[in-house]
């Protein structure tokens, strides 16, 4: 039976690789001879690794939150009709900054529930004070005098919940104490901030009518936020807490970039999977930024894990385009005393960017970064020689 090979269409390139690969046995490193002018024609060029602390892991998606104990919602407390806003989305507000008005009929029968309580307690007081005398004068007995002082404590209790009552539905004390030197109701609720922070959301518009205890204004303090990521289970196990986070900066066009990305830190990798979509929460803290976040923006961020290299310092890192792959081997190509010098190498870490090495590279070595298939060739070229 007479065997029949179809053209294929291979490069000479490819060619000149199959044919070199075997019939070269074994490789080993070596020196290419190469002047200043010859490496130029080719297309080479070089820089130095980059001392990095910390390597990228993985890169996830995420939203923004506020961290639980930042986010106030002030309430409507009294149900009533919604006729004033003072702030919109996004003001800023301090301590008891006056929010939205609400006029509310039940207001100003807690006011005089208020009045008559007061009234209640100056007379118990006079008639314990009275029971007191007579008392002491031996007119009534002393089970009279424990009546009295009973009606009081009960008008007290009635007077310090009318009291709470009314600073509940948002008067201050000096609105109480006005209401008890003029007598004059109003059915006017000031809401006010009970926190300082920015303003998230307004619920309602001028006109609506508010039921009590549904919400108006959502108030937040947006230093530090929250960042969730989704990150898929199989590689849950790579995060741990601690580990830096940065936030992948997204600038429009035409604007400057921002100083610094938005970083922080890993606080707690999630032990629920969700079920839909296979994914652990990882909740990160997030420090300020050169870039603005906001609550609910959705990003995308990189994991750091530390990259340790030689006697604990950092790890050198090069680009992934330096490496040389052969026979299941790496090699690398740095400038030598006569050119150029090939020497196998065992990348600690790799992404998709760049490898990292520990202890293989020195911090002051011309790694080859451009040009390499061209040395690659000619090294190959010298290995069949040899």
């Amino acid at each position: 039976m007479k065997l029949q090979f179809l053209p294929l269409p291979l490069s000479t390139t490819t060619l000149i690789g199959i044919v070199l690969q075997l019939c070269i046995p074994t490789l080993h490193a070596a020196d290419l001879e190469l002047s200043a002018d010859e490496a130029g024609r080719l297309g080479v060029r070089t820089e130095q690794p980059r001392a990095v602390a910390n390597r990228a892991v993985l890169s996830a998606p995420g939203r923004i939150v506020v961290p639980p104990g930042q986010d106030r919602v002030v309430a409507a407390v009294q149900a009533g009709l919604l006729t004033q806003l003072f702030v919109g989305s996004g003001d800023q507000v301090a301590v008891d900054t006056p929010l939205a008005e609400i006029t509310s009929p039940e207001l100003m029968t807690l006011q005089t529930r208020f009045l008559d309580a007061h009234t209640a307690l100056g007379v118990a007081r006079a008639a314990a004070e009275r029971d007191r005398g007579l008392l002491e004068d031996g007119i009534i007995s002393q089970r009279r005098l424990q009546a009295t002082e009973a009606a009081l404590a009960a008008a007290e209790a009635e007077h310090g919940n009318a009291l709470s009552l009314l600073k509940m539905s948002g008067m201050t004390t000096p609105e109480v104490d006005a209401l008890l030197q003029d007598k004059s109701l109003s059915a006017r609720v000031l809401l006010r901030a009970p926190s300082p922070g920015e303003v998230l959301e307004v619920y309602g518009r001028v006109g609506e009518r508010f039921d009590a205890l549904a919400p108006v204004v959502r108030i937040a303090a947006l230093e530090p936020l929250w960042l969730v990521l989704t990150v898929p289970e199989s590689q849950a196990g790579l995060v741990q807490p601690d580990m830096l986070v940065i936030v992948d900066q997204q600038v429009p066009s035409g604007a400057a970039a921002p100083d610094s990305a938005p970083s922080g830190r890993v606080l707690q990798v999630g032990s629920m999977v969700h079920p839909a979509s296979q994914s652990v929460d990882v909740r990160a803290l997030l420090a300020s930024g050169g870039l603005r976040l906001r609550p609910g923006q959705q990003v995308n961020a990189r994991l750091f894990a530390p990259c340790r290299g030689a006697a604990g310092g950092p790890c050198l890192a090069v680009p992934r385009a330096a490496l040389m792959r052969h026979r299941d081997a790496t090699w690398i190509v740095r400038r030598g005393r006569a050119g150029f010098r090939v020497d196998a190498v065992v990348p600690i870490a790799e992404d998709a960017d760049y490898a990292y090495f520990s202890g293989a590279l020195a911090a002051d070595d011309e790694v080859v970064v451009g040009g390499i298939a061209a040395l690659k060739a000619l090294w190959l070229a010298e290995q069949q020689d040899g």
